[in-house]
């Protein structure tokens, strides 16, 4: 949910300061903390990914059919 724009400071003593300097909305609801329903879900289970990522591989299908 962690979704703000920043911009980094680099301090005098090397330090780095992000401070957020806009925030981010869909439908005029912010997205900051609560995320976006996906219009497409795919299940996920760890055990079984062995180094795939299904939710790729379908964006991507779903962007080859043009959808």
């Amino acid at each position: 949910g962690a979704l703000l724009a920043g911009t980094a400071f680099l301090l005098s003593d090397g330090g780095l300061l992000i401070m957020a300097v806009e925030d981010a909305a869909v439908d005029g609801e912010r997205v900051e903390g609560t995320g976006v329903a996906p219009s497409i879900e795919v299940p996920f289970d760890v055990r079984y990914a062995a180094g795939k990522d299904p939710q790729l591989d379908k964006a991507i299908a779903v962007l080859a059919d043009g959808a």
